[in-house]
């Protein structure tokens, strides 16, 4: 039924009217339907304004649904189904999924929409999706759609209850829901297709989107992404559990980003011109950029415990492992320094970023803020980052160190970028070592800060400039401040 006579007219229709506009252009794809790698396919969607939540008149309408104007100016790209169990294996290498086989009673349950994920493997789904090679050569950038085009996408033009109606019953050849679905998922696509040829977007399951939860603007509003503070992330559509009530266009579920449900999947979204999808909002971006301002890119200087922090634009929306030399030459001022500096830097993460804490002394790794091996880092929730705030509290020198073991170590996690806190003290790498290091940095920048005491006879060590320098990055200088 996914391919039904409406579904091909719709996608006619999409093309007829989209690329004959010279602004859609999308990486290296430019029609109304696309075929990812993995066999997912995306209709375009057409950028414009509408009414999102719903009318006090509504029925079952609620108090966090108020009514209010959105515009999306830019066309993108969504799934045209849920992202199945098949796919997400695919990608991910497991599948999570409570309704498989044995549950369902199937012998292929490939079809069925992936469920227990939470949003935090959500969004690391669409990272790895992103990063195939497939993907990357098309430029394609994948992530969770925004509340706003989650909603705009599911009414397809209407401003009904349901995308199919204004009435209840006109969902039933639209959705599986709680009346019909006998409280098992079922095989995407197997319902009717909205008006955009997308399928599931009532029932089935719910589907996260970027957004933390909180109350809607009451003005109207361009391209919104959801408050910057908040506990809880949005998913919506209703699911197998769920009434026709809860199931309208506009109804909003919340869950913590770090927990999955069997009722609860996703569809991704594809970013225009290979940006990235809007998981940190506008503002939260240029209060990060405002925190680390023009001084993170500037050499030498002095800088005080607590007045910025070393983290750059670079780091910023990257996967990110902090390696700290806790050597005894770091004691004092110098050690101070770096943990307000390490602290601050920590704050500035997203929830979708990755981290990795390194402490490292007595020629091993002392102490790593990582998870399991499968699950090498952290995503940075509140909970997350505090955690590692408290291990960097108790940081403590210690003699010895070798920088080119830690090193390697955090790069073998493969992050986007690696701020490396030392000081710079012997044993100085040598240019062999640097050379080894820079055949496994995997296209990791490498950020080097170097914590001076003041003191007249600091040198700095050369070899820390050349390891910033073919690492990509950024050498800098910070003078403790002592008390």
């Amino acid at each position: 039924m996914m391919h039904s006579p409406c579904s091909l007219l719709a996608a006619a229709v999409l093309f007829a009217l989209f690329v004959s506009s010279p602004r859609c252009v999308f990486a290296q794809d430019n029609a109304a339907t696309i075929i990812n790698s993995i066999g997912m396919k995306l209709v375009l969607i057409p950028r414009g304004t509408f009414q999102m939540g719903a009318p006090f008149e509504e029925e079952f309408a609620r108090d966090d649904e108020e009514p209010h104007e959105v515009t999306l100016s830019t066309d993108y790209y969504l799934g045209v189904t849920e992202v199945t169990q098949g796919q997400y294996e695919k990608v991910m290498g497991t599948n999570p999924a409570h309704f498989q086989k044995r549950v369902i009673r199937k012998s292929d349950s490939s079809m069925y929409p992936v469920e227990r994920v939470s949003w935090e493997r959500a969004v690391e789904f669409c990272r790895k999706l992103s990063e195939l090679p497939e993907e990357k050569a098309a430029g394609r950038v994948y992530g969770l759609p925004t509340e706003a085009e989650w909603e705009y996408a599911c009414r397809a033009g209407s401003q009904t209850a349901y995308s199919s109606g204004e009435t209840p019953r006109s969902l039933d050849d639209y959705a599986w829901i709680a009346t019909n679905s006998k409280g098992h998922t079922h095989p995407v696509g197997e319902k009717k297709a909205n008006a955009w040829g997308l399928f599931d977007m009532h029932g089935n399951v719910g589907e996260w989107c970027s957004d933390r939860y909180g109350e809607y603007p009451k003005a109207a509003v361009s391209e919104p992404v959801g408050p910057q503070t908040g506990s809880s992330r949005v998913y919506r559509g209703g699911s197998i559990n769920d009434g026709a009530a809860s199931c309208r266009s506009s109804v909003r579920f919340r869950q913590r980003p770090s927990e999955g449900e069997n009722y609860i999947g996703f569809r991704v979204a594809l970013s225009p011109f290979g940006t990235a999808r809007a998981e940190v909002s506008s503002a939260a971006m240029s209060r990060q950029k405002a925190l680390v301002s023009a001084d993170a890119s500037k050499t030498g200087g002095s800088v005080g415990a607590g007045e910025t922090t070393f983290m750059n634009i670079a780091g910023i929306g990257k996967s990110v492992v902090y390696l700290i030399d806790t050597s005894s030459s770091m004691d004092g001022p110098r050690l101070r320094t770096a943990r307000a500096q390490l602290k601050a830097s920590l704050r500035l993460l997203q929830p979708d970023q990755q981290f990795a804490v390194i402490l490292y002394n007595e020629y091993r790794v002392r102490l790593k803020l990582r998870r399991r091996a499968e699950e090498p880092m952290y995503f940075a929730t509140d909970v997350n980052k505090q955690m590692a705030i408290q291990e960097i509290d108790r940081i403590a020198s210690d003699s010895g160190t070798d920088h080119k073991p830690a090193l390697l170590e955090a790069l073998s996690l493969k992050p986007d970028v690696v701020y490396f806190l030392t000081d710079g003290d012997e044993p100085e790498l040598s240019p062999a070592d640097l050379r080894d290091i820079a055949d496994h940095r995997n296209g990791a920048t490498i950020h080097v800060i170097a914590f001076d005491d003041g003191s007249q006879t600091s040198v700095t060590p050369i070899w820390l400039q050349k390891l910033a320098q073919q690492g990509q990055g950024q050498y800098r200088e910070i003078v403790a401040e002592t008390p």
